[in-house]
């Protein structure tokens, strides 16, 4: 991984999930080359494209990981929230 030109010398991530298990493993195993920027849920609603869209323009993502789920909501709870991916990575 390298990080956009003209940013810092570290990749920026932003994680969705961060209190699951997969989001839990991936902050574990955070390299040093990434900045990692996890959310949780009673951080960020994810089913409300307004605010992905503000926490992706304030952290400036490389890469944004949707570690989300939760068994009584669909995949994609924002309907918005695929479309928007090509433009935070």
């Amino acid at each position: 991984m390298t990080p956009v030109a003209g940013a810092s010398d570290r990749y920026r991530v932003l994680l969705l999930g961060a209190q699951g298990q997969a989001g839990w493993e991936l902050q574990r195993s955070q390299p040093p080359s990434v900045k990692l920027h996890a959310l949780g849920r009673q951080d960020l609603d994810i089913r409300d494209a307004n605010n992905l869209r503000e926490a992706a323009e304030s952290f400036q993502p490389d890469c944004l990981i949707n570690a989300a789920y939760a068994s009584n909501e669909p995949t994609f709870p924002c309907p918005e929230f695929p479309a928007m991916l090509p433009s935070f990575c």
